[in-house]
């Protein structure tokens, strides 16, 4: 399935701005560029991870009996 996402032209503006340092360095490396949508999707990826990461560490710091509460999957097992 495939859908489409809205951006302000500033925005897509720094996704080509970044794209182009990124594939910089990665042809500088010899490693083959990547296209503006995987750069797109890894930052998506990491974002989501970052955001779940966030949200564990501060409902730990608000939890009451000082537990880890964890909001993904992935989390360890405590147990």
């Amino acid at each position: 399935m495939t859908t489409n996402i809205r951006l302000k032209e500033n925005e897509l503006d720094g996704l080509k701005k970044a794209s182009l340092v990124l594939n910089k360095a990665l042809i500088d490396r010899g490693i083959q560029p990547i296209t503006i949508t995987k750069m797109v999707h890894a930052f998506r990826e990491k974002g989501i991870e970052g955001t779940i990461n966030n949200a564990n560490m501060i409902s730990s710091h608000y939890s009451q009996n000082s537990e880890m509460v964890y909001l993904s999957e992935n989390a360890p097992s405590s147990r």
